[in-house]
């Protein structure tokens, strides 16, 4: 018996061992596209920018720095990125005489997202048709703050400014008495989404983004980034030592 156990357990390490050794050996193959870097490929792929790792695992490229398009390329096997759930503030509503889904939208200023009314609504078969006396759900109607509009304003540029994206159907939501926004006059008052909170970051050697964003908790993507780091023209190559701007935790 005891024998038997002590296969058992050297079977249960040997076979861990080969298990770890396989996952510690995983390799992706990806081919070079027009104007990639293998910095911009790694963050692509959420993984950590190593040198002596790249050269181990393409031994016939000499120059990491001088990758060609079509040329296939060895890199670990990604990790799954943990998930950053955001909690959703809601707001019941009763529907009423005339009301629609877009009107409704409108009264509260929330840009309308079919997906996220589908996800708090799940019995509303129709997103397009609710009856009067019933109950919906919506998001909580957002931050907005006021900006009265200088000569030379542009609704894009001013947004920018305060590090918050917007699209001109939400504009026209937040200001439904503007008829055209890409004409808003000096004096003129406007509302957008409050600037977001940030948080300043230090970056290390190897950081990336998405590696950054993973660690401190919180969601960004591309355009986000780059609106709240204007000196930085691509998110895939960032520098140890540089400051970098990310949302609060």
């Amino acid at each position: 018996m005891r024998f038997l156990l002590c296969l058992l357990a050297l079977f249960f390490t040997l076979t861990t061992a080969d298990s770890n050794a396989s996952s510690l050996n995983c390799t992706q193959e990806v081919t070079v596209k027009q104007g990639e870097t293998v910095t911009i490929i790694t963050a692509a792929l959420g993984l950590t920018n190593s040198h002596d790792e790249f050269t181990s695992l393409n031994p016939t490229v000499p120059d990491w720095n001088n990758i060609i398009p079509g040329q296939v390329l060895n890199f670990p096997c990604s990790s799954p990125a943990p998930v950053v759930t955001p909690s959703i503030c809601t707001q019941n509503y009763t529907v009423q005489q005339n009301d629609n889904v877009f009107s409704i939208h409108q009264l509260f200023r929330i840009p309308i997202d079919q997906l996220l009314f589908s996800l708090l609504n799940p019995t509303v078969h129709n997103w397009k048709f609710v009856s009067v006396g019933q109950v919906i759900n919506l998001p909580c109607s957002p931050c907005l703050q006021g900006y009265k509009v200088k000569h030379g304003d542009g609704v894009i540029a001013i947004a920018e400014s305060r590090y918050v994206a917007i699209n001109e159907f939400d504009f026209y939501v937040y200001n439904p008495d503007v008829k055209n926004w890409n004409f808003i006059t000096p004096d003129e008052l406007i509302y957008l989404p409050c600037s977001p909170c940030r948080q300043k970051y230090t970056a290390v050697q190897g950081d990336t983004v998405l590696n950054i964003a993973n660690t401190l908790g919180v969601f960004i993507h591309e355009q986000l980034f780059l609106s709240m780091n204007k000196g930085i023209k691509d998110w895939g190559s960032i520098l140890a030592g540089q400051v970098l701007y990310f949302p609060c935790s």
